[in-house]
């Protein structure tokens, strides 16, 4: 399925109505925009009883969300778009103007951190972080968040994604790979499923 619920955790090894120290404490106040606004789209997270689940942390919660499989998303996409008679042509844009060269009448601008650069949008903030990707294991059915460690593990169809952030990461354009912070990542997560 190219879009599907998953379940996921969220774990902490604090209370949830407390801070965490972690890398997250160097970014700004976001304002609740998610839970004000979209709050009733999906279901609520739920506070899961001690024993009531295989992690070795005081506090969880058990959420869903929808989660894009993105190679059988943008498959799916691809397709629909062709066999409507759409084609695809790279072109490179220096300056917002040449927009108005283009035969389309409708453009969607999805450049994503790109924007910053061609439209002069520093309002578009980087955010570096490391993800590693292992290989899919289709029992893994659910995602991890993991408070004050900085870990999220995405399951996906085709592949297990861990990402971590650093301390630095916010704000920060470079895109060079860290081998070294992916490999500590899953160390991180596979501190969750060491067995004594």
């Amino acid at each position: 399925e190219p879009i599907e619920w998953r379940d996921g955790y969220v774990l902490s090894d604090v209370p949830f109505d407390q801070p965490v120290a972690s890398a997250e404490a160097h970014e700004p106040d976001y304002p609740p925009l998610e839970r004000e606004l979209i709050d009733d789209l999906g279901p609520a997270s739920q506070p899961m009883a001690a024993g009531s689940h295989p992690f070795p942390v005081p506090f969880v919660r058990r959420y869903s969300q929808l989660t894009f499989n993105l190679s059988a998303y943008a498959r799916l996409l691809m397709e629909d778009f062709l066999q409507a008679g759409g084609e695809l042509y790279t072109r490179e844009f220096a300056h917002p103007r040449q927009f108005g060269d283009l035969r389309e009448k409708i453009l969607i601008n999805a450049t994503g951190y790109g924007a910053r650069a061609l439209l002069g949008d520093e309002s578009v903030i980087p955010v570096r972080g490391q993800t590693a990707r292992l290989i899919p294991q289709p029992e893994v059915t659910y995602g991890l968040v993991w408070r004050g460690h900085n870990l999220n593990v995405v399951p996906r169809r085709d592949g297990l994604l861990v990402q971590a952030q650093g301390a630095h990461d916010f704000n920060n354009a470079d895109g060079t790979p860290d081998r070294a912070a992916s490999e500590a990542a899953v160390r991180e997560l596979a501190k969750l499923f060491a067995t004594s």
